[in-house]
């Protein structure tokens, strides 16, 4: 008892306001990303996709790919699903038990926000910034609160990255070797993980050229940490090549041979990003640019890559979806930090002089310095109103559970044995099986150039489920259009969600 006295005396001694900022902002982290966890924002295709693959896993049935009727089957790479597997073997299987896995991870990446602005940068008013401003971007989280792969893969880019800058500082190889371990995971998470080897190798040589390391022994370093990131890897490729012998080409064909449909639309969605958010996209990229014209050598160093690798893959994409930027969302946090702390501390010195203090509203306009510093701290302001204008949103939302009634009404009305095609969320919230085949029923244009139905499927199919990500994200074609006229009848309406029975 006298030692965990002890032990609590010299922690709380060393406590200072800096430590309580921190812990106040994750909790704040926290409590977004678990708030009505359930029915905000509504439970996905992809999520359910994903459920499915991680209750196999947790039932030690470990097959990370996805089955559908017709369709073909598609390896995933297996971490996020081993997290969401334990998260369902301790807790169960449920909507809030498989989202915790990102909210968790979420909330880290703000501590670890704070970690790159003390540690990394000596600034911890950088870092504690930062982290508050990751903690509350609507962007963040908004993907933060999805069971999807995102957020765990952007974690483990950054811890990669944390540990290679502690490397360079340190000269020492164990932090190298848990830099390529955490590169390792974020490959093993998503397939895109390899960005934190793109960054650190820009890193790597950025730190060489500019004298912090000498070239011999940057590139020994980074050798050291694509091998541990390769035996990281090596056993789920090992266990992957022997349950499949094609796993390599059904992943490459996925990944990088897959048909692109329409012209490359990433410029258009990152200027967009910027428009929408322009507390962290906008001001993360001023910060970037500000960093490197005023030669500031550990930001640059550090975001350049950071920020400049994913961006320039992305900006050519030819569809970009949110979650796809998420690797972004905490060095732009920290270039932003950066940029507005810096503003902040000029100003404050520009005012520290009495006189202009008592004078200060003629010397806004007489001084530059003071005006511009003025002008960024309103829209500063106006970014941070917008911000929380949009979290307030998932405060006074009152849900969306469409797929668990469409999944509650399966269980209680629907016959054994039926035959249903549907969203995969709500064949992991039903008891009963509900294949993933609305994409394959109308033959994705990605593969078949054309609408066409999917005859195998449609004479066995017994029930049909269109929910809006059919309605509104593929679209309903003619054939499909005219096979629910003359062949289905409108069962059971739920909000935008369409059960059609086969007659």
């Amino acid at each position: 008892m006298e030692r965990l006295v002890h032990i609590l005396k010299k922690h709380v001694g060393t406590l200072t306001l800096e430590k309580i900022i921190v812990v106040i902002i994750i909790g704040i982290a926290l409590l977004l990303r678990f708030w009505n966890l359930e029915g905000v924002p509504r439970f996905s295709y992809d999520e359910g996709n994903y459920c499915d693959i991680s209750e196999n896993t947790a039932n030690g049935r470990f097959m990370w790919w996805s089955h559908s009727f017709a369709g073909p089957a598609y390896w995933n790479l297996p971490l996020f699903f081993i997290f969401t597997a334990i998260s369902f073997t301790l807790f169960g299987s449920g909507i809030v038990q498989a989202r915790a896995v990102s909210a968790i991870f979420g909330s880290l990446t703000c501590y670890l926000a704070y970690r790159f602005g003390k540690d990394i940068l000596n600034k911890e008013k950088v870092g504690i910034l930062a982290a508050g401003l990751y903690a509350i971007d609507a962007y963040a989280l908004s993907i933060d609160r999805l069971a999807l792969l995102d957020t765990t893969q952007s974690f483990f880019i950054a811890l990669s990255i944390f540990f290679c800058y502690v490397s360079f500082r340190s000269n020492k190889q164990a932090y190298t070797i848990l830099a390529g371990i955490c590169a390792g995971l974020a490959i093993l998470t998503k397939a895109t993980g390899a960005f934190a080897i793109l960054i650190i190798f820009v890193s790597t040589l950025l730190n060489a050229i500019k004298g912090k390391r000498e070239l011999e022994q940057s590139i020994r370093s980074f050798i050291i940490l694509l091998v541990v990131c390769i035996i990281t890897i090596s056993p789920y490729l090992i266990f992957a090549r022997l349950s499949d012998p094609d796993v390599l080409q059904t992943m490459i064909g996925m990944y990088l041979l897959r048909p692109q449909r329409g012209e490359a639309q990433g410029i258009y969605y990152f200027a967009l990003s910027i428009r929408s958010n322009p507390l962290i996209f906008g001001f993360g990229f001023i910060g970037l640019i500000y960093s490197i014209f005023l030669k500031k050598r550990k930001e640059s160093f550090l975001l350049f890559p950071w920020i400049f690798a994913p961006t320039i893959v992305l900006l050519f994409a030819n569809k970009l979806p949110l979650r796809y930027l998420s690797p972004l969302f905490l060095p732009l946090s920290i270039a932003a930090s950066v940029f507005i702390i810096d503003i902040a501390m000029q100003f404050r010195f520009a005012t520290s002089n009495r006189h202009v203090k008592r004078r200060l509203l003629c010397e806004l306009f007489a001084n530059p310095r003071i005006l511009l510093s003025v002008l960024i701290g309103l829209i500063v302001l106006i970014g941070l109103y917008d911000t929380l204008n949009s979290v307030g949103a998932i405060f006074t939302s009152e849900g969306d559970y469409e797929p668990q009634q469409v999944a509650e009404y399966l269980d209680l009305y629907v016959e054994e044995g039926a035959v249903i095609v549907g969203n995969p969320a709500i064949d992991f919230l039903s008891k009963k099986h509900v294949f993933h085949d609305t994409q394959t029923l109308i033959e994705n244009a990605e593969r078949q150039g054309d609408y066409t139905l999917h005859q195998s499927l449609l004479d066995d199919l017994n029930y049909l489920i269109v929910d809006p990500q059919l309605k509104y994200g593929w679209g309903i074609s003619p054939e499909l259009h005219e096979f629910l006229e003359s062949q289905c009848i409108l069962e059971r309406t739920f909000g935008d969600t369409d059960l059609y029975r086969v007659f």
